[in-house]
């Protein structure tokens, strides 16, 4: 593993750890050394997403999930990840956040105008 040719897939499972962590606060996995970490990704089927602080993530997310912490062969590349559903949507919640925040900002300004 330490000694193969990586290409951008191996971005692709960085990430997907790095949201699973941020998301469940645990490790997809929990290895002593190198040789352990090896043998956990060579029989990689399928990752945990049974963790209790999972339970409420969206299905599209969890998916994203899957997508990424798997074998090489399975996993998105960094175009595929930008076309998945789950960054489209939460793209889409984050310019509607953005909107709702001007509106609060417009109605603050609104009523300090009216305590002036």
């Amino acid at each position: 593993m330490l000694l193969q040719k990586m290409d951008s897939k191996a971005d692709s499972y960085a990430l997907g750890v790095l949201i699973y962590v941020m998301l469940s606060g645990y490790a997809p996995s929990t290895s002593e050394n190198v040789n352990q970490y090896k043998a956990y990704l060579s029989n990689l089927k399928m990752v945990n997403l049974n963790h209790r602080e999972l339970w409420t993530v969206t299905f599209d997310c969890k998916s994203l999930l899957l997508s990424l912490i798997t074998k090489n062969n399975k996993r998105l590349d960094p175009i595929e990840l930008i076309k998945s559903v789950w960054l489209e949507e939460t793209e889409k919640e984050l310019v509607s956040f953005q909107a709702d925040e001007e509106k609060f900002d417009q109605l603050v300004s609104l009523l300090y105008k009216c305590l002036e």
